[in-house]
């Protein structure tokens, strides 16, 4: 194959996922299907942690990458310069750091403006807050005495000259985890994502990120997949099942053989980084 295989991904904000057993058998389901990016809460306002949710399932994700929902509207003071008597960036910022530790570089985020209210304030401190967070990435030493803690806690970076806005964590080694965008959320088109999820009649992205082209099901859909990927349109597809165990199954029993079949998808399970997995370059 001369592309990148078919990205797979899938949303989930079933208040299910709460639920080790349930939240257990999603994750089997979605590992069986050969899914590279799990959303946690899908950019909406989740009834469940999506962090905490990401953090359990980690020892049972196998190869895939977990995306949990980052609310901005949580961290615009960190983010914007405002005063919240603390610094919950850097508290997010490191906590990433160390879910994408955890999983071997294989875990994402998806900042998201839709769990507030979508006004143009919003989107303002969602864009701050992205910037905010990458700043941090970006400040962190990278080095043996600056490692990856899997456990999250910080290292010890020394002399740093007073700059108390340095994260006290490595950043990831290759630079931040993977930042995945929906079309849903205006912030999609003010910050560079790795991953973008469209629909057919979405805006045409700007060139760089992977393209998901959503659907409930691929079902009955599998000839024009097959088309806009090998016209370049889209990257691979973005399942949003209203019924996650049942369309998992179906895929995973249905869609995958097939996918394989047409050379979508290689035969052998695909090993790497996050990064590595879904062709994407090393963040600028």
């Amino acid at each position: 194959m001369n592309r990148a295989p078919l990205i797979l991904s899938v949303g989930i904000a079933d208040a299910r996922l709460s639920d080790p057993v349930w939240a257990g058998e999603m994750i089997a389901l979605a590992d069986q299907a050969r899914i590279a990016l799990l959303l946690l809460g899908d950019g909406h306002a989740a009834p469940f942690d999506p962090m905490a949710v990401a953090q359990w399932l980690t020892p049972r994700a196998g190869s895939v990458g977990l995306v949990p929902t980052i609310d901005t509207g949580a961290d615009t003071g960190s983010a914007t310069g405002g005063d919240t008597g603390g610094e919950p960036s850097s508290d997010v910022a490191r906590a990433l750091s160390a879910l994408d530790a955890q999983t071997g570089e294989r875990s994402g985020w998806q900042p998201s403006t839709l769990v507030q209210p979508t006004t143009g304030e919003s989107v303002a401190h969602g864009v701050a807050f992205v910037a905010a967070m990458r700043s941090l990435w970006a400040d962190a030493d990278v080095g043996p005495d600056r490692r990856a803690r899997s456990d999250g806690a910080e290292v010890d970076h020394g002399d740093r000259g007073g700059n108390a806005d340095v994260l006290d964590v490595a950043r990831p080694s290759h630079g931040h985890p993977v930042l995945v965008q929906t079309d849903a959320d205006p912030l999609w088109s003010q910050v560079a994502a790795d991953v973008v999820i469209i629909d057919m009649d979405s805006p045409k992205p700007p060139p760089g990120p992977k393209c998901l082209l959503r659907t409930y099901t691929a079902l009955a859909g599998l000839d024009q997949i097959e088309a806009l990927y090998h016209d370049g349109i889209i990257d691979g597809i973005h399942l949003t099942p209203p019924f996650p165990r049942r369309g998992l199954q179906e895929f995973a029993d249905t869609m995958l053989p097939a996918l394989i079949e047409r050379g979508l998808l290689p035969r052998a399970r695909a090993t790497g980084t996050l990064r590595e997995r879904l062709g994407l370059g090393m963040p600028s």
